[in-house]
């Protein structure tokens, strides 16, 4: 639009040029004075309020209560509602009766509505609890150490308490924990052995009338499991254990034991090197896999009814289960065998072969049998 001609400002009084008649300000400040000019500025006078009816002086004329308290009494008294008798109804958590206040409270109390959502959300704590504990773990573990060192006492007695009330929460918490951190048990198992063994064995002469007889054949049954799937996946175990008991078998007889001791420090080699001996030694179609009662045995060259031996130091108990008299041999052979040595292509009973022979066999490892 073209400039029609100029006019003097209603509100400040200068000239102006205008492109529409009806335009009376210079700008919108003038016409903001202009406007409070008209109608606010005007004389003001004493008023009564409305709720509590004492006079006042108000800030401006539409003012009609002389505070903000009587604004709100007057409100509250003109929009106050009609509580409603509730009728009882049952908590979601714990199923007692209550009377609620409103018609959407479902819980008796603030401790039940916690509850059921923490049973509700498990996983959903659990992530943030993991989340929190990972950005914060250097600082809780500090905390935690010194709070133990404070309050040792009252921490290990409330500890043990929960222990006891919670047998099988304890035990399921430690095999999670034994899962998750089996190398860092056996350094610290490695580097305490002994007083690891005392410990145990301290608590074992403690609370040996605690155990009932549930608490001992669910131990042996634990056992039982653990050696059952040890000798399916580790040969080395099963080998172990067999020859421990082979050992503890042929000592018997003589009314000898191991009194405690392990096998490998009885006999001249160990475990290793009679598993690698074996594996050597292994016929077409052996394997680890097979070895046991349908599939191969280990087999004495000279049976054990050979041996007279008073003692697990005597030369003959070495020369038994040294890997010079041990072969890997198929269940049905070793059945048939027995007690028989075949020898220059002729079977002959263990107990008339000639000693001379089998200290020839004794110079590989520089012993000689006893003469008889």
């Amino acid at each position: 639009m073209k400039i029609q001609g100029k006019k003097d400002c209603v509100s400040c009084g200068e000239e102006f040029e205008y492109k529409n008649n009806i335009k009376i300000y210079c700008s919108k400040k003038c016409k903001r004075r202009g406007y409070y000019l008209k109608y606010e500025k005007k004389e003001i006078t004493k008023k009564r309020c409305i709720f509590c009816k004492e006079s006042f002086m108000p800030n401006h004329n539409g003012q009609k209560y002389c505070s903000i308290f009587c604004y709100g009494k007057d409100y509250r008294k003109k929009h106050k509602k009609i509580k409603k008798i509730m009728e009882a109804q049952k908590c979601i958590n714990c199923d007692e009766d209550f009377v609620p206040i409103h018609g959407l409270q479902k819980y008796c109390s603030q401790e039940c509505r916690t509850i059921d959502y923490k049973n509700k959300n498990k996983e959903r704590i659990k992530k943030w609890q993991e989340r929190w504990y990972k950005n914060n773990k250097e600082g809780i573990s500090e905390k935690s150490k010194e709070n133990y060192k404070i309050n040792k006492k009252e921490i290990d007695e409330k500890n043990k308490k929960w222990r006891e009330d919670n047998r099988e929460k304890a035990r399921e918490s430690d095999r999670i924990y034994s899962q998750n951190h089996k190398e860092k048990r056996r350094e610290s198992y490695k580097k305490n052995k002994e007083r690891e063994k005392e410990r145990s064995r301290r608590w074992w002469i403690e609370n040996k009338d605690k155990r009932t007889e549930e608490d001992k054949e669910k131990a042996r049954e634990r056992s039982r499991k653990h050696s059952r799937k040890m000798r399916k996946e580790n040969p080395m175990y099963k080998l172990n254990r067999n020859m421990s008991t082979g050992i503890s078998k042929s000592l018997k007889p003589n009314n000898l034991f191991k009194n405690g001791k392990h096998w490998e420090t009885l006999v001249i080699n160990t475990k290793k090197e009679i598993m690698e001996h074996l594996e050597k030694n292994f016929l077409p179609g052996m394997s680890w896999k097979n070895y046991g009662i349908d599939g191969w045995h280990i087999h004495h060259i000279v049976p054990l009814s050979f041996f007279e031996f008073t003692s697990t130091d005597d030369v003959e108990f070495k020369y038994c289960w040294s890997i010079d008299n041990l072969l890997p041999l198929w269940a049905k052979d070793n059945d048939e065998k027995r007690d028989k040595i075949i020898l220059w292509g002729k079977e002959i009973n263990a107990r008339n072969i000639n000693r001379d022979y089998f200290n020839k066999l004794g110079k590989k490892t520089g012993l000689k049998l006893k003469q008889r």
